[in-house]
């Protein structure tokens, strides 16, 4: 018995001393960073405080983007690294692009900014230009940092002057009176002969996704009120295109989703037996990514993302109904039990729908998921999806509803919204939310009777004013003209 006890001391004691040796190895082959010395500090709530406390310009970079040893050199000696991830700051995201692009739809691959998130270059291409010169991005680097390093002051006044020129896209632009505007005023047969004639352009397939989609679903909203063979034939052309988009696996799950909710509801329309295929394969792809945890997940998706999964509910909903599949519907409450879940968040609504990592949701994210909540109702007859709804749309009113009556697509505690409130007038990559908002108040209105539409006046003014502008062959924001119809 002693001999064993001496064999269990001595092998306690072998192990303590290769695990000591193990930490010390560890120790001195990677030898403790802080954020001074390189490390990389995620987009969020912590990263002005990092880059304040070392006194350390910002160089934030879209996730996945890899750069030159030498440009590497210089962002970990000179910067404060921030990765950032536009699934999880869809605003943000949307922010760097009006900054960029004035109001357009780019994607921020990387640019540098000051201590305190006021963005001093952005860019959305791999070669910095300046003056129409190719400039070296280590170079660039290191002036910069350098020029910070010795005059501060000139640094945050260049800042305050790209602030005031590139934010003034991302301010609220004036909102206008209604007028007798949009489908009813410009007419049935004007509108339908707009829709018609921009889904049979040439231009139609190569437009912004949410832009072909929404004109889809106006135009099949449109047909049933006044049939018109020529808008007919330019559905049915644009039908082939939103299912040509839905196979194609290389794109965005939100722009697949989004292609088949259009087709969705113009196969409810039209007798097309080639759309209801392409519908019942999609369904079966989405209902074979549905996780264990309930939600949606993208081919590509480290996370289920809100904006997909409210989006997908709304396909499965109409799907369940054109397909004639209670499988998809089963799948659409199990998704929308789950996002009613989010209406009791306590702060904003997360980007991430499972809550995985620190994201912050956009007003899209809103948008998408009250009309989501409210099709639920629609669908089963459940009022418990009508009052998550509600609540929704209280805590959006609350985070990025402002003074003038106009939802931001930025909330209130976003790192951007005391510099620049940007307002979404069009289509893009995703419908407006303005119109996707409209959308859902018109159907809360019907579903229920005692809700208060006319609180929301300034906004139905708002998009009243959108609604009456003219752009060339493109119709003009058809998620917000979508709204007369529900």
């Amino acid at each position: 018995m002693r001999k064993l006890r001496r064999w269990l001391l001595f092998g306690l004691g072998a192990l303590s001393l290769f695990f000591a040796a193990l930490a010390l190895l560890r120790w001195s082959a990677v030898p403790a960073q802080k954020v001074s010395e390189g490390v990389k500090v995620p987009w969020g709530k912590n990263l002005e405080a990092a880059a304040r406390a070392d006194d350390k310009l910002i160089f934030v970079y879209r996730a996945g983007e890899k750069f030159s040893p030498q440009v590497q050199k210089q962002i970990f000696e000179n910067y404060i690294a921030a990765e950032f991830d536009p699934q999880r700051w869809p605003a943000d995201n949307e922010i760097f692009g009006s900054i960029i692009s004035g109001g357009g739809d780019r994607a921020m691959l990387f640019g540098i900014l000051t201590p305190r998130l006021v963005p001093l270059f952005l860019t959305s291409k791999r070669d910095v230009v300046i003056d129409g010169k190719k400039v070296d991005l280590a170079a660039l680097l290191s002036t910069t940092s350098d020029f910070y390093r010795q005059n501060r002051l000139r640094v945050y006044e260049t800042a305050r002057i790209v602030e005031r020129e590139k934010l003034a896209s991302a301010t609220v632009p004036a909102s206008g009176k209604a007028t007798a505007g949009g489908v009813a005023g410009r007419g049935i047969k004007a509108e339908s002969d707009a829709v018609s004639k921009f889904l049979s352009g040439a231009s139609a397939p190569a437009s912004a996704n949410a832009v072909f989609s929404e004109s889809v679903r106006l135009g099949v909203e449109l047909h049933k009120k006044i049939p018109s063979p020529e808008l007919g034939s330019s559905l049915s052309a644009a039908a082939k295109i939103l299912s040509e988009n839905i196979a194609d696996r290389a794109r965005k799950f939100c722009a697949r989703l989004l292609c088949a909710r259009a087709l969705s509801e113009y196969a409810q329309q039209f007798a097309d037996g080639d759309a209801k295929n392409v519908l019942a394969a999609f369904a079966d792809e989405v209902l074979a990514q549905q996780h264990s945890n309930g939600f949606l997940y993208g081919p590509a998706d480290k996370f289920p993302t809100l904006r997909a999964n409210a989006i997908g509910a709304g396909f499965l909903i109409r799907a369940s109904k054109v397909l004639a599949r209670p499988d998809c519907l089963k799948a659409a409450v199990i998704v929308s039990d789950r996002l009613a879940r989010l209406a009791d968040t306590p702060a904003d609504l997360p980007a991430a729908a499972n809550f995985d990592g620190e994201s912050m949701a956009s007003s899209a994210e809103y948008a998408l998921l009250i009309g989501a909540l409210i099709d639920m109702c629609d669908a089963t007859q459940n009022a418990r999806y009508l009052e998550a709804a509600k609540r929704v749309l209280g805590k959006w009113d609350e985070n990025c509803m402002a003074a003038d009556g106009v939802w931001s697509v930025n909330s209130r505690n976003s790192r951007f919204f005391g510099n620049g409130r940007l307002v979404t007038m069009q289509d893009g990559s995703v419908p407006c939310y303005i119109g996707e908002g409209l959308q859902a108040l018109r159907k809360l209105k019907r579903l229920d009777g005692a809700f208060n539409l006319s609180a929301y006046s300034r906004l139905v003014d708002f998009a009243a004013g959108l609604r009456n502008s003219d752009c060339g062959d493109v119709p003009l924001c058809p998620s917000v003209k979508l709204a007369e119809f529900q």
